[in-house]
């Protein structure tokens, strides 16, 4: 309230501020883990809850010194914090904001991996280089539970989508690489309901003391047709873990999709041959599930196209080989003319004379910012989501528009940050968020902030 500004400008739009903020972690924080004793947050000071993220320890919002801190007490403070067990622990001044912490706690020494066995003192003779980082391990896998093939990530999610890779799993073991080939990989992709590989491989998809306590369940599969059931394994097996196999399934773009564009006649995937339905997203065009030549396409083309699929705009097309997949696709679309940014204006034929280094990409983009509804500051990312999370970098609005660099500093986003409900700026700087000539259909609000 005691800033003063400007709401005439002398700027251009890459001038434009983008802005961090951040929110300091609290002991009321509803993020919390468990026992509302220990944390890990990480470098954003956010926190960290998922397994196999290294994060810094913090006890009642004070770091933790490594005197005395050994593999019982990382394992005995994993489980407070609601994981299996440790990962991996060690110490040193890996954060900017370790030195804006007190040391909460020293001397950690358990006799077990149970909290109940250890003693600590809140005194200390520490200094941030020895403050305690933590990997902690959640297992969430049933071991037991599936029958079949499943194919797990390192979050221990079961994979359902095409083109993600994960650990391959066979009534809840691992799969042993010998012998195993493609056609071996496709029978499996098909048996969960993919149409085929995309990759395999074999080696540790988590660390390996925890990848070890999984069983070896198959070996020495031999397929000679491209059906399961004509497969031969066996269930012993001579091999070790890092022979396990990491397994990508694919499943076709089908003119049946439900992930199809609004029209369900064109449509943009990506190489995994996810459709594309965001902005800012370079996609291979599709045309009734064939690829789009780039014979007479000009921009009134990508933008009716863009238009047809939901979005706003075309950002840019470009043509060439990007995909391995190209080549299995039919060209469906050639001679596209377009004399406005409406489709009822192209012409276009589906017989060709292309090759697939002629395959049209497109990016599109969704203007979903309403620039005149919000008063006061925003922060917008570049899928024109509102920040509402600690260390989200976005572009500053005012009022509906951007805010101009002139005069600004680390005072001035400190104050626009607290007038967002965070705590401080994390850092910021001037330039684009969106492409440039989507920001710049922003009026610029703000300009000579001054905070004394």
């Amino acid at each position: 309230e005691d800033c003063t500004y400007n709401t005439d400008h002398n700027c251009g739009h890459s001038e434009d501020i983008r802005l961090t903020c951040f929110l300091e972690v609290q002991q009321t924080s509803v993020n919390r883990t468990v026992n509302n004793v220990f944390m890990l947050v990480d470098e954003m000071e956010v926190t960290v809850n998922r397994s196999n993220i290294k994060g810094l320890l913090l006890y009642k919002g004070g770091t933790v010194c490594d005197d005395y801190f050994t593999e019982n007490a990382a394992n005995a403070i994993c489980k407070e914090l609601g994981f299996t067990r440790s990962i991996t622990y060690t110490s040193g001044s890996y954060f900017d904001t370790q030195d804006s912490y007190d040391i909460g706690l020293d001397d950690v020494e358990c006799e077990s991996d149970n909290w109940s066995s250890c003693s600590f003192t809140t005194d200390h003779n520490c200094g941030h280089s020895e403050d305690i980082f933590l990997t902690c391990f959640r297992q969430e896998v049933d071991k037991t539970a599936e029958e079949g093939f499943q194919i797990i990530t390192t979050d221990q999610s079961v994979v359902t989508e095409s083109g993600v890779q994960g650990l391959l799993l066979w009534n809840g073991g691992t799969v042993c690489d010998d012998n195993f080939d493609t056609n071996i990989a496709d029978n499996i992709c098909r048996e969960l309901g993919f149409n085929r590989s995309a990759s395999w491989s074999n080696g540790y998809v988590f660390d390996s003391e925890f990848q070890s306590t999984f069983s070896i369940n198959l070996d020495d599969i031999s397929c000679e047709t491209d059906n399961w059931e004509d497969c031969t394994y066996n269930t012993d097996h001579n091999c070790g873990h890092s022979e396990d196999i990491r397994l990508t399934c694919f499943l076709e773009v089908q003119q049946t999709s439900v992930n199809r564009t609004v029209n369900n006649v064109f449509m943009l995937v990506d190489e995994m041959e996810v459709t594309v339905n965001r902005s800012n997203i370079k996609g291979l065009l599709l045309y009734k599930g064939g690829t789009v030549c780039d014979d007479y396409f000009t921009e009134n083309a990508a933008n009716a196209i863009c238009k047809e699929l939901g979005f706003t705009r075309s950002i840019t097309y470009t043509s060439g080989s990007y995909f391995d997949t190209q080549d299995s696709y039919d060209i469906g679309l050639d001679d596209v003319e377009c004399e406005s940014d409406n489709w009822s204006s192209c012409s276009f034929t589906t017989d060709h004379n292309c090759g697939h280094s002629e395959d049209i990409f497109l990016t599109c983009f969704r203007q979903e910012v309403d620039k005149t509804a919000e008063e006061g500051f925003q922060i917008i990312t570049t899928d024109q989501s509102v920040v509402t999370e600690s260390g989200v970098q976005g572009l500053l609005l005012w009022n509906g528009g951007t805010v101009c660099d002139d005069n600004f500093d680390t005072n001035i986003a400190d104050n626009i940050c607290r007038e967002l409900g965070f705590n401080r700026s994390a850092s910021w700087s001037n330039g684009y968020v969106f492409d440039s000539e989507f920001q710049s259909t922003f009026s610029i609000n703000l300009d000579d902030i001054s905070c004394e």
